[in-house]
């Protein structure tokens, strides 16, 4: 796992940072957490949350999804996954129900929460771990406004699962030969459903931004 961004790469990164400051700016949006931050440390808070989600995004393999210009984004990364970041080293993942979701606590419900540490010196991140909205939720996390969860109660692979489904295809005759028949989260729902059926069919392994077949029955 890479532990930085190219040039190329921080560059994207800081611009959607920057264009990322100054909506929130228009918008009047300030995270608490930063409230009492210089306008400098502000714009650098936000660029530095974008240079995380992007590295996230390349390492998980994911899209990055987080847009610049919008208030109400649906997930920084993939379909689901929040990026938390930090550059205190032993920091916490820190989760608070934003006041600008129309339903802040289904909004974390929904969600995937991955902490990143990253290194303001030598420009390098580390995947600390994640944890679901669900689990997040804990009274034995609640501090002030906020869930606090340490870093050695996160989980530690890589938050994949929730961005994955499992597509059962079966052939056509038309363009591009292949018809979506049922969508399933889990790999073996999947298969049972398709050993049932009488068309020649494929299961596909999907990502946003990612598609591989992994099987293929005749029948």
């Amino acid at each position: 796992m890479k532990n930085y961004l190219d040039e190329e790469e921080t560059q994207r990164a800081d611009l959607v940072g920057t264009q990322r400051y100054t909506g929130n700016r228009e918008r009047g949006t300030v995270d608490r957490l930063v409230a009492g931050l210089s306008t400098e440390g502000r714009r650098l808070n936000d660029i530095w949350g974008a240079r995380a989600e992007l590295w996230f995004a390349i390492v998980s393999g994911l899209p990055w999804t987080g847009m610049a210009h919008r208030a109400d984004n649906k997930a920084d990364v993939g379909q689901n996954i929040e990026i938390k970041t930090t550059s205190v080293q032993n920091g916490h993942l820190i989760v608070r129900p934003r006041i600008h979701r129309e339903d802040p606590i289904k909004y974390i419900l929904g969600h995937v929460y991955v902490l990143v540490i990253h290194n303001r010196t030598s420009k390098t991140y580390r995947y600390a771990g994640h944890m679901k909205g669900l689990d997040v939720m804990q009274d034995k996390y609640w501090e002030g406004d906020s869930w606090w969860i340490p870093q050695s109660d996160l989980q530690k692979e890589l938050p994949l699962k929730e961005d994955t489904q499992w597509v059962v295809q079966k052939k056509i005759k038309e363009a591009p030969g292949w018809q979506d028949v049922c969508r399933f989260d889990d790999e073996t729902d999947a298969e049972l459903y398709a050993t049932n059926m009488v068309d020649t069919y494929r299961i596909v392994q999907y990502k946003p931004g990612h598609q591989m077949d992994i099987e293929e029955y005749l029948t």
